[in-house]
Formats: C-alpha cells, sequence, structure tokens
C-alpha cells in the first residue's frame, strides 16, 4: 500500500477545476492584495448592471 499525506490549513479551500471556479479563485486571491484590492473592487463593482 502506498503512504497518505496530508496538510491542515486555515482558509478557503478553491477548487480551479473549471473556468468560472478559476476566474472566481483568482477575484478573491486578487481582493487579498492590498495593492490591487481597491482598482480591482472598482472594476467588479462597474460590470453591476444600472
Amino acid at each position: 500500500s502506498e503512504p497518505v499525506f496530508g496538510l491542515e490549513f486555515e482558509g478557503a479551500r478553491l477548487d480551479i477545476g473549471n473556468q468560472l471556479e478559476f476566474i472566481k479563485s483568482n477575484l478573491l486571491m486578487g481582493l487579498e492584495d492590498p495593492r490591487m484590492k481597491e482598482s480591482l473592487w472598482d472594476f467588479i463593482q462597474s460590470l453591476k448592471q444600472p
């Protein structure tokens, strides 16, 4: 039999197995980055329909 390894971590588990989840994951990561958080949030808000 093969050994099994695991890692306990805190935070969200992001599944990037499809295009939508990949994009969501990148947005979440971008919003955690202080260098781009404000600009990215402004961009996301600009996508809202009136």
